[in-house]
């Protein structure tokens, strides 16, 4: 993987008097406020279907100025989890729960008992992990303190990944264009 990512670099590199990142971010940002929806609902629809939030927050920083990038990201990283929760809760929490392993069903009792706390952990320990994502859904933890917990458990990763992907794209700009 490092020698894939050695090559993109590389190659990005020899070729940067053809790229131009206007035309890269131009399209979305050129839409304003239509543009931010449509982020959001692709963010909220296709990151359930396990494309990575890492791709959507680049594509965020990439567009907009880092608070805006940050804001979008967000609302993105929140949506999508209020998505798979809703998906996991309402559409296959009776298939799921009958096939959760017993090492598991103490976690599920813990967050029904102490879902704040424990949805807050998660969030911080694993982010948007897939796998906890749905297992959030189909656990017994009310949705309060759920949303609660994401609200302020996604936070910090999402203002790292968010501002320092915006720098290293702004020093990967300075070296392709310069």
């Amino acid at each position: 993987m490092g020698v894939l990512a050695f090559g993109l670099i590389i190659t990005l590199f020899l070729s940067r008097d053809h790229i131009n990142p206007e035309a890269i971010h131009n399209p979305l940002r050129e839409l304003g406020v239509p543009g931010m929806l449509l982020f959001l609902l692709a963010f909220c629809i296709f990151q359930p279907l396990y494309v990575s939030v890492y791709i959507f927050i680049a594509a965020a920083t990439l567009t907009w100025e880092p608070i805006t990038a940050f804001v979008l990201s967000y609302m993105g990283v929140l949506g999508s989890g209020i998505t798979s929760f809703a998906f996991s809760r309402y559409l296959a929490q009776d298939l799921a729960r009958s096939r959760i392993p017993a090492n598991i069903k103490k976690y599920d009792e813990r967050l029904e008992t102490k879902g704040f706390q424990t949805v807050l952990l998660l969030r911080i320990l694993f982010y948007t992990t897939p796998i906890v994502q749905m297992f959030l859904g189909i656990s017994r933890v009310r949705y309060g303190p759920f949303l609660a917990g994401t609200a302020i458990g996604i936070l910090p990763t999402t203002l790292i990944v968010v501002f320092l992907g915006s720098g290293i794209f702004s020093w990967l700009g300075s070296v392709f264009q310069g």
